[in-house]
């Protein structure tokens, strides 16, 4: 990424976005200034913010309860995970369900 971000000239109108769960793992010479002017941290998702999420992945998935319901019940046991854990949730789930 460094060697892209130097081939650049000055006078492009290039934006480069970021992401990483492991700040503490980057290269300090991508993050020195000149190359990534802001930083945004994004923390982990509320309850209410876990259910949106869990509601995405429920979508066209066949369900025998109300997904509000199982949207509010699986946010509610999972504080501290982020979207790829509920993803993971909601995949592990469908295979299960598919075994029986």
């Amino acid at each position: 990424m460094l060697t892209e971000m130097d081939g650049f000239e000055s006078d492009m109108k290039v934006v480069v976005i970021a992401a990483t769960n492991r700040p503490e793992a980057l290269d300090p010479a991508l993050c020195r200034p000149g190359r990534f002017s802001r930083k945004v941290f994004v923390g982990e998702p509320d309850a209410t913010g876990r259910q949106k999420i869990i509601a995405v992945h429920l979508r066209g998935v066949p369900l025998e309860e109300d997904p509000q319901v199982i949207c509010s019940l699986v946010a509610s046991l999972t504080p501290g995970f982020v979207g790829a854990d509920l993803a993971n949730i909601i995949n592990e789930a469908s295979l299960l369900a598919a075994r029986r």
